[in-house]
């Protein structure tokens, strides 16, 4: 009777030992497709934050130098080299923008209103439209 009951016992704990192992397995696929949304989440926050400060930067340099946002005025040579290198820049910027856009389409509501207000400032070089 003895060797009955621990044969019950062992094939028990032999049961509850493959739930467990298949509950821990479950546990950690869960896990692990969870750090790699937050760890893609995390991305997304640090990278729209340097996309963020990288557009600053660009607007501080306008800032310096106001000719280089209006298309109207007349410059002097240098200026005229300094407009259209500012004007390649932000254009340059603002396509490699249009292109995350593409892939993360919640970047559409706040770039787009910038590309399209950029694009009414320096209408020339518009060359992808």
């Amino acid at each position: 009777m003895e060797i009955f009951l621990s044969d019950e016992y062992e094939t028990l704990w032999t049961a509850i030992s493959a739930i467990m192992s298949i509950l821990a397995t479950m546990m950690a696929i869960f896990a692990l497709i969870y750090s790699i949304r937050m760890y893609r989440k995390t991305m997304q926050i640090v990278h729209y934050g340097e996309i963020d400060k990288m557009y600053f930067e660009i607007l501080k340099e306008a800032l310096n130098k106001p000719f280089l946002l209006r298309q109207d005025r007349e410059r002097t040579l240098d200026e005229e080299i300094q407009y259209n290198t500012y004007a390649f820049i932000v254009w340059n910027f603002l396509e490699s923008i249009y292109d995350r856009c593409m892939l993360d389409h919640a970047l559409q509501r706040t770039w787009f209103p910038i590309i399209e207000a950029e694009r009414k400032i320096q209408p020339t070089l518009d060359t992808r439209r």
